[in-house]
């Protein structure tokens, strides 16, 4: 049940058991017990293998749900009835750990290394384009980025993050090093052959945010970069909810 439930909580972004580390009979009995079950059970049958289970879940009908809420019947309702979302009936909007932030940016920004396996690297190196599963973890020396994203702590057993919201996180998207070449990088990954400006504010969103923009965000574009210039609008991309939350 303990594999079954982290398994879960790392794509719902909640726990089936909202205390992951404590199953005693104090605790609150889960709504989707048999849910949890049903997981924990396919994972031994699997000879407790866990990609499996993630294939499973990654193709639920439950997986593939949004968050946003409709205005309309029977979603209204549903969220009148269930706001804390306990039934599953959508998605839990989560915002991007620090790992997956930092390997979303390189990667949208075309620099990330995808090269397996090799020694560690410090996490502030400019010139560190992996993954960040491959940077070092100092016990003694976490650098500030780290702590400001909520990692978990290397000198204990962690079952479930804390989610903070703090202005060092902005203030990181504003005036880092590593934003700041991130965004340079997907401004000049923007450039065509075509000058209009329209073509590259249509590229630049296909490449940061997978789609194409508004005629309002089109217009909006055009004036920002007329006044700012293309590397400021594309760490603004980056810097967009949108960019950071998934629903």
């Amino acid at each position: 049940r303990v594999f079954a439930n982290r398994t879960w909580m790392h794509h719902f972004g909640e726990p089936l058991v909202e205390t992951p580390s404590d199953f005693g009979l104090q605790v609150e009995r889960p709504v989707d017990l048999d849910l949890l079950d049903f997981l924990a059970d396919r994972l031994i049958r699997g000879g407790w293998k866990l990609k499996p289970l993630h294939r499973l879940i990654v193709s639920s009908r439950t997986w593939k749900r949004a968050s946003l809420v409709p205005e309309m019947n029977p979603f209204a309702e549903q969220l009148a009835t269930d706001p804390t979302n306990r039934y599953l009936w959508r998605a839990n909007r989560r915002r991007l750990d620090l790992e997956s932030l930092r390997d979303t940016l390189l990667s949208v920004s075309g620099q990330l290394d995808l090269t397996m396996f090799g020694r560690p690297t410090s996490i502030t190196s400019p010139e560190n384009h992996r993954r960040t599963i491959y940077a070092i973890v100092e016990r003694q020396n976490i650098p500030d980025v780290v702590r400001n994203f909520d990692f978990a702590s290397p000198d204990c057993s962690i079952a479930r993050r804390q989610i903070t919201t703090v202005p060092q996180q902005a203030l990181f998207m504003l005036n880092s090093d590593f934003v700041t070449r991130s965004a340079q990088a997907l401004a000049s990954r923007s450039e065509s052959k075509d000058p209009a400006m329209v073509t590259r504010i249509n590229r630049i969103y296909r490449l940061a945010l997978r789609r194409d923009p508004t005629s309002e965000e089109q217009d909006l574009g055009a004036a920002f970069v007329t006044a700012r210039g293309w590397d400021q609008y594309a760490q603004v991309l980056l810097m967009t909810n949108e960019m950071m939350f998934v629903d």
